[in-house]
């Protein structure tokens, strides 16, 4: 996977972060906080598999 196509994701996936968090508050906050963290760890492992697979 090239740089740009990884960077258009992240920055997809923090614009929808951002606009769930400004629909629903800081109530949820924490938890959603939690689970973003959890996807981006998981994308991170993906990309250096598709990484390494391409060469």
């Amino acid at each position: 996977m090239d740089g740009e196509n990884l960077d258009s994701r992240v920055i997809f996936r923090y614009l929808t972060v951002q606009k769930i968090v400004e629909n629903y508050g800081a109530v949820m906050r924490a938890d959603f906080t939690v689970l973003v963290e959890m996807v981006a760890a998981s994308d991170g492992l993906d990309a250096r598999e598709e990484t390494a697979s391409d060469g």
